[in-house]
């Protein structure tokens, strides 16, 4: 009886150990090294080639009228966000990690 109680608790401190692992690499976006000191804005299609991958953007669109700038948004964080990483939207911009992987220009 001994042995099955600690075998239990060994798999129960193994399942606790591996989920803490996955909660915390989820809440860095399953990724390390994204440069937190500064944030590339982006107005453009070239200032999102010229901004470095793997940075932060931010895509401001407050000179759009409402439709225009949830098309703008949509295709923004389609187009240039990481989606291992948080995309941060509202009705004005878009706030994510920088990938050059889905840039039609390069």
């Amino acid at each position: 009886m001994n042995i099955i109680r600690v075998i239990f608790y060994v798999v129960m401190v193994a399942l606790v150990g591996t989920g803490v692992a996955m909660y915390a690499s989820a809440s860095k976006g399953g990724k390390a090294g994204v440069d937190q000191t500064k944030v590339c804005v982006i107005e453009s299609d070239q200032d999102a080639v010229d901004c470095e991958e793997g940075s932060s953007i931010l895509a401001r669109f407050t000179d759009s009228e409402p439709a225009v700038a949830a098309t703008r948004i949509i295709n923004t964080a389609a187009l240039y966000c990481d989606t291992n990483y948080q995309v941060t939207t509202t009705a004005t911009g878009v706030f994510c990690v920088l990938t050059h992987e889905r840039i039609p220009s390069r």
